[in-house]
């Protein structure tokens, strides 16, 4: 019977533990083990009183520990840690301000405007590593791309906030019969689900995979490649909402 209660109560701690989770976890594995990672500097941070803010301030330093170790110590080692510990704080700051009840409701925030310095460190440290033409071009070409796609995104909420609609986003696989019969399917399903979001949704995924990029320069152009077409997806997704709106 304590067995069954203790149970119960892990059940329980672990369905509380994933409400402070971004709602992008509920159909990213990646993202949810990301957060599950995380959540114990969460409670370390929590205990000890540091707001979230700090948190992302933290993340930013460990991106800049990043470029350092890359840049000037060319160490790859180094900077697969302090990158990881970076993303890893990323995690933190947004289920830190859910927990403690610290949400910024503005549309521009901090942790937004961390990330673009992050993924500019980030560019930065790749382009001057490789120190090659057609890096420095494909960095500037992702980067110029994204922050092309922040601005879009931003618009499009100010546009949902001031006619007070309600953010619809209708799944494809419920517009097309066949592709959600694809996605019943055992196995296969959610393989091919996994697949599509992770190429197609600029979320904590499509940063953590540049982790790779200073191992081999056709890794670090291929990594390029899947994030400027990540970023030109989501363009041409959140240009197509906004006509909608």
């Amino acid at each position: 019977m304590i067995t069954l209660n203790k149970k119960i109560r892990n059940r329980d701690n672990k369905k509380k533990i994933k409400d402070y989770f971004g709602y992008a976890s509920l159909n990213n594995p990646t993202m949810l083990i990301m957060y599950y990672l995380s959540y114990p500097l969460v409670l370390f941070f929590e205990k000890i009183n540091i707001k979230p803010n700090h948190v992302t301030f933290l993340s930013v330093c460990f991106a800049f520990l990043s470029l350092v170790s890359l840049v000037y110590m060319r160490s790859i080692s180094l900077f697969v840690i302090t990158f990881f510990v970076s993303q890893l704080l990323d995690y933190c700051d947004g289920t830190l301000a859910r927990k403690t009840n610290q949400i910024s409701k503005n549309v521009i925030n901090p942790d937004k405007f961390s990330d673009l310095i992050k993924i500019f460190l980030t560019h930065l440290s790749l382009s001057i590593y490789f120190n090659d033409k057609l890096v420095w071009i494909i960095a500037f070409l992702s980067l110029f791309l994204f922050l092309l796609f922040v601005t879009i995104a931003l618009e499009v909420e100010k546009k949902i906030e001031i006619k007070k609609r309600p953010k619809k986003i209708i799944l494809l696989r419920k517009k097309i019969l066949i592709i959600n019969q694809i996605y019943s399917l055992p196995l296969i399903g959610p393989m091919i689900s996994f697949a599509y979001r992770f190429c197609t949704t600029v979320q904590g995924q499509s940063i953590l995979v540049f982790i790779i990029s200073p191992f081999n320069y056709k890794v670090c152009l291929c990594v390029f490649a899947y994030f400027i077409f990540n970023i030109l997806f989501n363009i041409s997704r959140t240009v197509s909402r906004s006509f909608k709106i």
